[in-house]
């Protein structure tokens, strides 16, 4: 089952052009680029009627095309932004205690490449996935439950896949519940929200 739209995916970047000014102490100055557009396909898998058709389980399958015509720039054009991975190391290890956070300062000047506040990437790298030493480097040691995606890029695993199974009403014996979100994933509260409260129920 496919929905009949076609929503657009408009990414915008903001490029550092002075990230060597700004280490210097230079107030930080940035490009926007974009959009890089994407149409989206949806595509509804798994559905399951209630024995009552008062409620259906679906997930929502996204596959995303690139649309060259819409977009403003290149999926080459390369962008300078922070050391994501670098900087989610070293927060890690800030709480061990200084003498290990100056070790890993050491060791980020010695790795190879040598890892900085700021990397340049492609558009089609930073979005949808690029292999990172650090993150080669995190696999290597932690436990295989802790692992990390072998790439890393703001949307990598997104092309081609679904979040969730979604539970909602039809609508059948009332109008305006239509698409009201019974449960995801089984749960009926997420505790991304509001500590897992009352008030982070579906809908």
């Amino acid at each position: 089952m496919s929905p009949p739209v076609k929503p657009l995916l408009k990414i915008f970047y903001f490029n550092v052009t002075n990230p060597q000014g700004y280490l210097s102490g230079e107030k930080i100055r940035v490009q926007e680029l974009g959009p890089y557009v994407y149409e989206e396909k949806w595509q509804r898998e798994g559905v399951a009627w209630s024995n009552d058709d008062l409620q259906v389980k679906f997930r929502m399958e996204r596959t995303y095309f690139f649309r060259p015509d819409l977009t403003t720039g290149s999926l080459d054009d390369v962008v300078t932004l922070p050391n994501v991975p670098m900087f989610a190391m070293l927060n890690k290890m800030r709480n061990t205690g200084p003498e290990v956070l100056a070790s890993a300062n050491i060791f980020l000047e010695t790795i190879k490449p040598p890892q900085n506040i700021f990397e340049a990437r492609t558009v089609q790298e930073i979005t949808w996935g690029y292999q990172h030493p650090l993150v080669d480097l995190a696999n290597l040691i932690l436990p295989e439950e802790e692992k990390l995606p072998p790439l890393y890029g703001y949307f990598y695993g997104k092309n081609g896949t679904s979040d969730g199974e979604f539970s909602v009403f039809t609508g059948g014996d009332e109008v305006s519940n239509l698409g009201s979100i019974i449960s995801f994933n089984n749960k009926t509260v997420l505790t991304a929200w509001a500590n897992g409260s009352a008030e982070s129920e579906c809908n």
